[in-house]
């Protein structure tokens, strides 16, 4: 009998030596940190001037995936952290753009757009499907889950509805708000904030204020009830400063370098109040971006800068509006010159492939019968994008200004970002393997035990452990 049971435990122990690292004993804390419009290049590019603290930290101690693309053409930063959150694209979970034109209300609508809460917790009026606040609650209901960013669709999108409360500034008030009441840690840490302003080196450092002050407020990662925290941060400095000056600026690499820093204040954090062995981490970022066009041209490449004409912008003839990269014909004009939609896309995309710097025009139709690459039909949803999509040449930008410059393009300058995870028992390793930020919500879903149904496979079992 004695031997019997013996071989009974020893079957379990080896069986359980055979699960995942995380199987036996779940973080107590995940923690997502998304650096808006961090190109992969940055990396090797700025490493010499990092410190020891904060990326150089993440890759000498986590799994670095240095080959991670977004596999959709839809590159910005609403359709970039909903994707990052739920695992889904803009196919499915339906958030395209930052915004788009909505033809049921004939206006232009915001992805952070909020929406009446039932519960308490965070609600959005255009999310689609399952997020993962609301997977993660589905096995933890008293787990928690917060969202902090300097944008509102940041902190909204990451964790999608259901995040028990997410944090952001608020233009109008000038002051960081919460998707509820403010909770009465907030009311009293506000005055001590930095005062954030767009592009300033105080935008980041207010992010991470508001985060350390909801960390210690909340005890996050020591939840009363036992149930694990989720805390998903985004900065926005990089962003800010990019679009502004550029990848390949001095005052870009700065940002970075400074970011570097605040991170590794950030892990420094969550170490001394969680523990690395309790923690589990992810680094990403939602896009990258092109360079300057004119200092593109400079360098001998061929760029440019494509203007949406003012009327197709407003409403001209059969064109409704354009938001890109997509073309929304107007419907009711079609039917009172009987002009069918099949050739009235054919002569706007005649028109458009005529302009300098667009390499195709699709049709939606053309995309949904998988006349395209895949990676447009995950980048649309029937409803909500147009009926013509607009891919431009490499290192073109749609830009109604004379400097400066932005990303939303399927091209590697917008689609390659760092993917690095980090914290409990993970070998450092440095994986070249190509990897889609896709993967992130899956990969967190299964280290927590929560059921990532309908979702792409993780890559837990990727990640070497000691």
């Amino acid at each position: 009998m004695l031997r019997r049971c013996f071989s009974i435990v020893l079957l379990v122990l080896l069986v359980l030596g055979a699960l995942p690292v995380f199987a036996a004993a779940g973080p107590r804390l995940v923690v997502v940190i998304i650096a808006d419009q961090m190109r992969a290049d940055y990396i090797p590019r700025f490493e010499m001037d990092f410190s020891t603290r904060g990326f150089r930290r993440l890759m000498h101690e986590g799994i670095y995936f240095s080959s991670a693309a977004y596999d959709y053409g839809a590159t910005k930063t609403g359709p970039g952290h909903a994707l990052i959150g739920s695992g889904t694209y803009p196919s499915e979970n339906g958030i395209v753009g930052n915004e788009w034109f909505d033809r049921a209300s004939s206006q232009t609508v915001a992805c952070g757009d909020l929406a009446p809460s039932v519960d308490g917790r965070t609600a959005l009026a255009w999310y689609k499907g399952k997020s993962f606040a609301q997977r993660f609650h589905a096995v933890y209901p008293q787990g928690r889950i917060y969202g902090v960013s300097h944008k509102a669709r940041s902190a909204l999108l990451l964790g999608g509805p259901g995040q028990d409360d997410a944090f952001w500034w608020d233009s109008k008030e000038k002051r960081y708000r919460a998707f509820g009441p403010d909770p009465q840690w907030l009311k009293k840490a506000r005055p001590g904030f930095p005062r954030p302003t767009a592009g300033g080196e105080d935008v980041d450092v207010s992010i991470l204020a508001v985060t350390r002050a909801l960390m210690e407020a909340e005890h996050l990662g020591a939840n009363p009830s036992g149930q694990p925290d989720v805390l998903m941060v985004s900065f926005s400095e990089i962003d800010y400063v990019g679009h502004q000056h550029g990848p390949d600026a001095p005052e870009t690499r700065m940002a970075v370098v400074r970011f570097d820093r605040l991170l590794g204040h950030f892990l420094d954090a969550l170490e001394a109040q969680v523990g690395k062995d309790h923690l589990l981490l992810v680094m990403t970022s939602d896009h990258g971006v092109t360079p300057i066009p004119e200092i593109a041209k400079q360098n001998g490449l061929s760029a440019g800068r494509v203007k949406i004409p003012l009327t197709w912008l407003t409403g001209w003839g059969i064109v409704q509006t354009v938001r890109p990269p997509f073309i929304y014909l107007n419907e009711n004009k079609l039917r009172e010159r009987g002009i069918s939609l099949q050739q009235a896309e054919q002569d706007i995309k005649r028109k458009v492939l005529a302009w300098e710097g667009v390499q195709a025009v699709y049709t939606e139709a053309e995309i949904l019968n998988g006349q395209t690459p895949a990676l447009f039909r995950r980048s649309i949803d029937t409803g909500r994008s147009g009926d013509l999509y607009v891919v431009l040449k490499p290192r073109y930008i749609f830009s109604e200004k004379s400097s400066g410059t932005t990303h939303g393009q399927p091209t590697p300058d917008d689609q390659n970002v760092p993917l690095i995870f980090w914290g409990q028992n993970l070998k450092p390793e440095v994986l070249k393997s190509a990897v889609s930020p896709a993967a992130i919500a899956p990969t967190l879903l299964e280290a927590l035990h929560v059921p990532a149904t309908n979702l792409r496979p993780s890559l837990l079992k990727k990640l070497s452990r000691t």
